[in-house]
């Protein structure tokens, strides 16, 4: 598949978007690959290298078993990789029992009482 296919199928995705694309894959004939979750690196001699980023600054090359940089022989098999490496985690969502979700929400107010006392006292500390 083309760059362009890999675009529309992460866009078509229930979990993403089209406004998720750009964090999720880059084209980066550059050569400088951004932190998305995959950047495909076209070569001057048409293969094509890619990264795996944080969305934040990490970005590590994909390598082969042995530790070599990957290098797939043209834009199709990068772009096919690449659907390969995203669509479990852009198409599959889990599904949590009640009591799951309940203690998954228990614990999510829980972590936000704590910090908010810490912010208050930080405040309160600030006007002393």
């Amino acid at each position: 598949m083309k760059y362009a296919e890999l675009q529309q199928r992460v866009a078509a995705t229930a979990k993403s978007g089209e406004s998720f694309v750009r964090y999720a894959i880059a084209w980066v004939p550059s050569g400088r690959p951004s932190p998305t979750l995959v950047a495909l690196i076209p070569q001057k001699d048409g293969t094509v290298t890619a990264t795996v980023g944080d969305l934040r600054e990490k970005a590590e090359p994909v390598t082969n078993e042995d530790g070599s940089i990957r290098v797939f022989a043209n834009e199709d098999e990068a772009c096919d990789w690449a659907w390969e490496n995203l669509a479990p985690s852009l198409t599959y969502s889990p599904h949590y029992t009640r009591e799951q979700t309940e203690r998954a929400l228990r614990s999510g107010r829980a972590q936000m009482e704590r910090v908010q006392a810490i912010l208050d006292r930080s405040r309160a500390a600030d006007r002393d």
